[in-house]
């Protein structure tokens, strides 16, 4: 199967009700110099592994499966929204072979990619580096404790 990176931006365009919020409330953030906090959301497919991810366990491992679509809406230390969204989706084998196959977008809210960092080309590197030293276990994606889990 074929993903469609278009289809992914639609769904993340309509993240309040297409997608599962995942957090009790926003959990700080390294995204904007760690000074603000996240909001995370996934389809049903993410969201089941995503929740497996225990943070304190250095063995933690975790494989989600193709199709899992991951976002995460940016706010500051006020809680007031950057407008800005991560991304990521995991596409076809072969897709993005050095980041496990995660397409990587960073998007306004109405799904507008922003500054041309979307994809898995050079110019989403920065996310693909950092979620593989931060995530390299458990799939590039970095889990949240289970007291911040709904």
């Amino acid at each position: 199967m074929t993903y469609d990176p278009e289809e992914v931006l639609a769904t993340a365009a309509d993240y309040q009700t297409a997608l599962e919020r995942l957090d009790v409330e926003p959990v700080p953030s390294v995204h904007g110099d760690g000074m603000g906090t996240a909001a995370f959301y996934a389809n049903s497919e993410a969201a089941e592994v995503f929740r497996s991810i225990d943070p304190g366990d250095p063995d933690a491992t975790a494989t989600f499966p193709r199709g899992s679509i991951l976002v995460k809406e940016n706010f500051d230390s006020a809680q007031i929204s950057h407008g800005m969204l991560s991304v990521m989706a995991k596409f076809e084998e072969g897709y993005n072979p050095l980041g496990n196959d995660w397409f990587f977008a960073m998007v306004d809210l109405d799904g507008n990619v922003l500054d041309n960092k979307a994809g898995n080309g050079a110019d989403v590197e920065f996310c693909r580096d950092c979620h593989s030293q931060m995530g390299a276990d458990t799939d590039l994606v970095i889990g949240l404790e289970a007291d911040q889990l709904r």
